[in-house]
């Protein structure tokens, strides 16, 4: 899933600044967490494809600091 969503956001032409993972909780195989900041404005629309992902069960986009 970290490939499909990385492919995704370089097709779409959107740089990851970081990317952060973890787990919902501390036991193996918990569904997994993680937390991603974009470089640059990053429209809503990125969204879609990325929710097509199988596995991704949510995302959003959150903007920080505005």
């Amino acid at each position: 899933v970290i490939g499909q969503v990385g492919t995704t956001l370089g097709k779409l032409g959107v740089n990851i600044a970081t990317l952060s993972l973890g787990r919902r909780d501390d036991r193996q195989g918990a569904e997994a967490v993680s937390i991603i900041r974009l470089d640059g404005d990053v429209a809503q629309s990125i969204l879609e494809p990325i929710r097509a992902i199988k596995g991704i069960t949510q995302a959003k986009l959150l903007r920080l600091g505005e």
